[in-house]
């Protein structure tokens, strides 16, 4: 009987045993060798290196490593390793080409995997996305009125990371936290997209708190979809009152056809075309036909231009630039076009239209710029510029395209702007930059203006403004 009671509960404490025993799975890794078609992976590489550790295991340790070499002729690589315990593990892979040069973008260091009973399959593919490539509005350090941020811009840098077959991955969430406290910024919406692509842009125009001047601004992107997230760095834009202008640092552009634009002093430049609800604030009425708060202010005269430069630079208690005497209208007093005034340059430090020089300096990006495109910030007319064949014939709200590397938008398209040479004893006055209107040979960089008359206005003729540093 003794020996009965001992044999039986050895016999429970080997059952029990077997029961509390964890769970056993196989987990593989899988992938495609990289082709000039599909570049899941660096087309340079030749070894995968995978590298497994458990994480917080129920009981005992688990860390393995494998090296798998591309044989000839091979298009697939994979590697399994069974009798895992369920758990968490962190999986690492290394591609590295014939030099042993490692490229880590296949896979995030230390990619955490939950190891179920079963088979648990790990693709080299689409996966966990990037915050961000870049942003697009506001640039980051930027200085803006609180009225032209209606929106915030960027473009995403899609999904290239390792990630568990299961679950889609397509769908990416874009959360925008945003705030005044750099530690306590707040979720303000949330945007998604159904492509994993990098390249698309994307914008956030509801849910933006009221923007105050004289701040700083803090904001980050948190992308997310069913394999997990990541965070962009933290951007910062500064508000003041009064208008938006960038600072652009004297030097020279130095053009492949041997033509130097040499600037001798610092100005500061408008970043967008100004807009209705800015010359509409300042003058009081709105010549331009299609009406829009953000759309750029059109047919209006040099006349009109330069009296907006001095109301401006009277309310921010700067000295106007222009004196303009004997105006005269073509309607009603202070609220129609000037069609004749004498004006005299006065040379205060107040808002004007830009030179000439300021002009073509400005569109090719400053004595900065690390290359000089066609248009005003690129090669692709389609990325600056409202233009005859994507414009629908009709103007854009402003900054709605990328800027040039200044940071500056539309000075190629959606209005012509208007500049002067007063290196003359009378000052010529032009239209540059093309406009909606126009076609892209017509809109190059270095194109010459076109000589208006003061009194001309146009519904394909804007301006921007400037102000001496």
């Amino acid at each position: 009987m003794k020996k009965l009671i001992i044999l039986l509960i050895i016999t429970l404490f080997i059952i029990s045993g077997c029961i509390s025993e964890v769970d056993k799975g196989t987990l593989t890794v899988r992938g495609k060798w990289p082709d000039r078609a599909t570049r899941l992976i660096p087309i340079e590489t030749t070894r995968i290196d995978i590298t497994i550790d458990g994480i917080n295991l129920p009981s005992g340790t688990f860390s393995d490593s494998q090296s798998i070499k591309r044989s000839s002729g091979t298009d697939e690589f994979q590697y399994s390793w069974e009798n895992m315990q369920e758990g968490d593990y962190a999986v690492n892979i290394v591609c590295i080409d014939d030099n042993n040069t490692q490229y880590n973008i296949v896979a995030e260091i230390n990619q955490k995997i939950t190891v179920k009973k079963g088979e648990n399959v790990l693709d080299v593919a689409v996966g966990r996305p990037k915050a961000v490539s870049e942003i697009s509005f506001p640039l980051n350090n930027s200085t803006i009125i609180p009225e032209l941020l209606t929106n915030l811009k960027w473009i995403s840098a899609g999904s290239t990371i390792l990630t568990q077959t299961s679950g889609n991955y397509n769908e990416i969430s874009y959360d925008v936290y945003f705030g005044t406290d750099i530690s306590n910024m707040k979720k303000i919406n949330q945007t998604s997209i159904v492509e994993p692509s990098a390249n698309i842009p994307i914008e956030l125009n509801t849910g933006l708190p009221t923007i105050e001047a004289n701040k700083k601004y803090y904001w980050k992107i948190v992308a997310t979809n069913s394999i997990g997230e990541s965070t962009s760095e933290i951007f910062s834009f500064n508000t003041i009152k009064g208008k938006s202008m960038i600072y652009v640092e004297k030097g020279q552009v130095s053009l492949p056809t041997a033509v130097i634009i040499p600037m001798n002093n610092a100005y500061f430049i408008s970043p967008a075309e100004t807009t209705q609800k800015e010359f509409e604030t300042e003058m009081g009425f709105n010549p331009s036909d299609i009406k829009g708060d953000n759309y750029p202010v059109y047919n209006i005269s040099t006349y009109d231009a330069m009296m907006y430069c001095n109301k401006l630079s009277e309310k921010e208690g700067l000295n106007p630039y222009y004196e303009i005497l004997n105006i005269s209208y073509n309607g009603i007093a202070e609220k129609s076009n000037i069609i004749s005034a004498t004006v005299n340059k006065m040379g205060g430090n107040g808002y004007r239209l830009p030179t000439t020089l300021e002009w073509d300096y400005a569109i090719y990006g400053g004595g900065n710029t690390p290359t000089i495109f066609y248009y005003s910030g690129s090669d692709n007319i389609n990325d600056v510029a409202w233009y005859f064949d994507n414009s629908n014939y009709l103007i854009h709200e402003v900054m709605q395209k990328k800027p040039n590397f200044l940071g500056i938008y539309d000075m190629t398209g959606n209005v012509s702007e208007i500049s002067v040479d007063d290196s003359q004893t009378s000052p010529i006055f032009y239209r540059n930059g093309g406009s909606y209107n126009n076609v892209p040979d017509a809109m190059m960089n270095g194109m010459s203006g076109i000589i208006i008359n003061m009194d001309y206005f146009s519904p394909e003729i804007g301006f921007r403004v400037v102000r001496t540093k």
